[in-house]
């Protein structure tokens, strides 16, 4: 099972300097969302709707960035 010490050993590892700081990106964008869906700055219900799907778009592509970055990573270590 995952847990915190073997994240803090993960994120303190020089060679994944990247990675971490995609992470870090990644999560602020996760906290991000969850705050302006808590907080509800537009009344208008399409556009609500709209930023929302933005949003949430936003971050599957940057999920999917991680992804290649950590596949590309692999793919060097074959080589």
């Amino acid at each position: 099972m995952f847990n915190i010490k073997d994240l803090y050993y993960f994120l303190t590892l020089k060679k994944n300097a990247k990675l971490k700081k995609q992470l870090i990106i990644y999560g602020i964008l996760i906290i991000a969302f969850i705050l302006y869906n808590f907080l509800e700055p537009v009344k208008d219900q399409k556009a609500d709707t709209l930023i929302n799907i933005l949003f949430a778009s936003a971050l599957f592509l940057y999920i999917a960035y991680i992804a290649y970055l950590v596949l590309k990573k692999m793919g060097k270590k074959d080589k």
